[in-house]
């Protein structure tokens, strides 16, 4: 039986999935691209086919014992011939021998030849990845294009490792990340411990945010992040707000120190917490990309709105004005009663702006010149010694090509925390102050109370039957420990201290605390608070 087909890769993709319907693996078993009177041929076989040769041979005389090992070849004797004519380019595919002498395979997923991914499935699975898809999102787009894909999540996960292999070309992670940021034109600043080439801080932005910060620089919030790294270094983030209340990345600062609290967005963006600088670089900067698109967009469709609610100043509160430096309700009412329109001196500069303020360099004509600070550094050079010139030429080197650099990543620091916590699970509530705490006493006499109260504890304990129970590790709270940090001024009229977890919600866990709600109801706190600045919004706005 013979079939004509005008292509070869049309004749190979049918034969393989032919084989794949039915359960069986056609592979090319040898090749001949002919020349002179010679056809081009190509020899089809199932996988099964032939016998196993070892690849080591044993010395003579050996009393080493061949490695026991299994194979899948069973000489199959399926056989396909295939040939291009002379007279024109199409191929014909002959039928050989068309029987199997094994059972079909019942479940090809995972299998090393069919599992394989064709040369557009890889151009799609590199594309999404570079978007930031999550790989079984990946594995699941590639099952919908194609019925009879039978990779799994770990062929996934090879080609994405082999392709950043490649981008890599052999260099460091650090040379792969300065290299990224000069190629996206990132302004990078970095720092390193004394005495040694390991990277400390590590700091870089973007030049639309940096037009960003020029047209908006009145408002910055600075926050840190924790846990988005394997090397425990805090993630410094700066944003800006622009008019239309879309909120930026101006710069991302790896540094160690400790700032409180967290932005959720980065956070999300970020995701696990065992990432390198290289992949966290990647991910920041396809969320900069989005925000600057996202506050471009916001200026096109942000368009002004007036109230009219009347010319009484007692009704409009004047509010907006207070707090945005915009024209309030009865200032409007006003403008449009005389016919006039609102004057821009009247509005806020920071509302004037829907634009980005562009940092052209070309256009204000600026003549530099480095040959001063060259002459300056080529006189050191002659003038120092042997180490000092190694070292200047380490630098100058770095500044020439980035991607050079000799620093290194940072140790990856282990978890401290094994294993679960244990918790006090007991439901008692917490004393109330005025329960611990009675007129003129301070907090001695609280700490000694706490004292008395577990010595009793203790009488009763020893007077019951040896029992087993759990064991949890509690906080202690020694109210006395903290006085030293209060002025001395203050403590005389401290009743109470209690120490809280130190987080971003501290403040209301205090509060909790003190009131007797205990820890965890700061929540509860939060609410009660915000509906007291909602119910009573006029008593609390800034004059």
């Amino acid at each position: 039986m013979k079939f004509v087909f005008d292509i070869k890769d049309e004749l190979l993709i049918w034969v393989r999935d032919i084989g794949r319907t039915n359960g069986f693996v056609i592979v090319i078993r040898t090749s001949d691209y002919g020349g002179g009177r010679k056809r081009q041929r190509i020899y089809l076989a199932c996988e099964r086919s032939g016998k196993y040769r070892s690849r080591k041979k044993l010395k003579d005389d050996s009393k080493d014992l061949l490695k026991q090992t299994g194979t899948k070849k069973c000489k199959c004797p399926f056989d396909l011939n295939v040939y291009k004519l002379k007279t024109n380019d199409k191929w014909i595919l002959n039928i050989v021998c068309g029987l199997h002498n094994h059972l079909a395979t019942e479940h090809l997923q995972g299998h090393s030849y069919t599992g394989r991914l064709s040369a557009n499935e890889k151009s799609l699975l590199v594309d999404m990845s570079k978007s930031l898809v999550r790989p079984k999102e990946i594995h699941i787009t590639l099952k919908q294009r194609d019925a009879l894909n039978m990779s799994t999540m770990k062929t996934v996960y090879n080609v994405r490792h082999r392709y950043r292999v490649l981008q890599e070309a052999g260099r460091s992670q650090m040379q792969q990340l300065l290299g990224e940021l000069v190629k996206h034109k990132y302004i990078e600043r970095h720092r390193c411990e004394e005495g040694s080439m390991t990277v400390t801080d590590l700091f870089w932005a973007y030049l639309v945010s940096l037009d960003l910060l020029r047209t908006f620089p009145r408002a910055l919030i600075m926050d840190c992040t924790y846990k988005t790294n394997r090397y425990q270094i805090p993630l410094l983030e700066i944003v800006g707000v622009t008019l239309t209340h879309m909120t930026f990345s101006v710069a991302i600062s790896y540094l160690q120190i400790e700032v409180e609290s967290a932005h959720a967005r980065l956070k999300r963006q970020l995701g696990s917490s065992q990432t390198t600088f290289e992949i966290s670089f990647e991910k920041i900067h396809c969320l900069l990309e989005l925000q600057h698109i996202q506050v471009k967009a916001s200026f096109e469709k942000k368009s002004e709105r007036a109230n009219l609610v009347g010319v009484d100043v007692a009704a409009c509160g004047c509010v907006l004005r207070h707090t945005h430096g915009l024209s309030c309700a009865h200032e409007i009412a006003d403008y449009m009663r005389q016919g006039h329109s609102i004057p821009l001196s009247n509005i806020h500069v920071h509302w004037t702006r829907l634009t980005i303020c562009v940092h052209n360099l070309k256009v204000e004509k600026l003549e530099l010149s480095c040959i001063v600070e060259l002459e300056m550094i080529l006189k050191r050079f002659n003038e120092s010694a042997i180490a000092t010139q190694l070292g200047m030429l380490k630098k100058l080197r770095e500044i020439a090509n980035p991607a050079s650099t000799f620093v290194i990543k940072p140790v990856v620091k282990p978890n401290p925390h094994r294993g679960h916590k244990k918790i006090d699970t007991s439901c008692r509530r917490n004393l109330c102050a005025f329960e611990l705490v009675d007129d003129g006493h301070d907090s001695q006499s609280t700490l000694a109370y706490s004292q008395s109260k577990k010595k009793r504890a203790l009488k009763v304990f020893d007077k019951k039957q040896k029992v087993k129970t759990k064991t949890y590790r509690k906080r202690t709270s020694l109210p006395s420990a903290y006085a030293g940090d209060f002025l001395p001024m203050l403590i005389p009229f401290i009743k109470l201290m209690k120490d809280v977890d130190g987080e971003e919600n501290c403040g209301f866990r205090a509060i909790a605390g003190l009131l007797g709600l205990g820890e965890n109801d700061w929540v509860q706190v939060r609410r009660d608070l915000l509906l007291e600045l909602n119910n009573y919004r006029d008593e609390y706005v800034i004059r």
